[in-house]
């Protein structure tokens, strides 16, 4: 007799799950959801995808504009790029839904501004970045700023081998 009571008793009881998905259950504490970056603190430096062990976060130099892009569905939410981004412009969300027949939806995409060679033309660092780093120059080498890698490696041997007297 106890057990049709206690049949009865969970019968009218009511449900025991949430109605999902009408109903949405908050995400529990220190969940690692989709990764956001924040624009508006992102400088395109690119420690996030040195440091990303799936290759989950590209940057990417375009024409006038450096991309940055954090691939969810490659993301291990192991939160190193949380961890190691100089800005503090990395964190994750809350959110727990993931799937999606769009490509934007399960990717995060900055766009920043970038400043061009001097030498060549070719995009290389963001505005925001070079901005920092301009005033890490002494004044009198602040043109520095304004050459990529390459054209500042080229520069660099120029000047040693006219110190030198060496002619090319």
């Amino acid at each position: 007799m106890s057990m049709v009571l206690e049949t009865l008793r969970r019968l009218t009881r009511g449900p025991w799950t949430e109605k999902y998905p009408m109903v949405r259950p908050p995400a529990p504490q220190g969940y690692r959801g989709v990764l956001e970056i924040d624009a508006s603190v992102c400088r395109g430096c690119g420690a996030c995808a040195n440091v990303c062990p799936s290759g989950a976060i590209e940057v990417a130099e375009g024409d006038g504009e450096i991309t940055i892009r954090a691939y969810q569905d490659a993301c291990i939410r192991c939160g190193e790029c949380v961890e190691k981004c100089p800005f503090h412009a990395m964190k994750f969300s809350e959110v727990y839904e993931l799937t999606s027949r769009k490509v934007g939806d399960v990717m995060c995409e900055v766009r920043l501004p970038a400043v061009k060679c001097s030498r060549c033309g070719r995009s290389f660092i963001s505005e925001r970045l070079n901005i920092d780093l301009a005033g890490l120059y002494p004044r009198e080498l602040r043109f520095l700023a304004t050459l990529c890698p390459e054209c500042r490696e080229k520069y660099s041997a120029e000047v040693i081998t006219h110190r030198k007297g060496v002619s090319a």
